[in-house]
């Protein structure tokens, strides 16, 4: 009987942690070499600002700033 509740606890937290969002949007930021996105933070005009680290834009490892708007274009980075 442990057992059997044990799986079913078991399957009820885990089906709660694979289960997938609403998506608004997907992008894909950074260049043709190695990129690494660490942190995404949404911005209070609703935009999001995202820090990584980026091999595309020159020779060695750098960190790179995305300042997105709402929908994932990006204004400045």
């Amino acid at each position: 009987m442990e057992k059997f509740f044990f799986g079913i606890l078991f399957g009820l937290i885990t089906s709660n942690l694979y289960a997938q969002p609403d998506t608004i949007w997907t992008k894909i930021y950074g260049g043709d070499q190695w990129d690494c996105g660490y942190t995404v933070k949404q911005t209070q005009d609703m935009g999001y600002i995202l820090i990584g680290l980026t091999e595309s834009f020159s020779t060695s490892c750098d960190i790179i700033l995305i300042k997105t708007d709402p929908m994932g274009e990006i204004e400045w980075q």
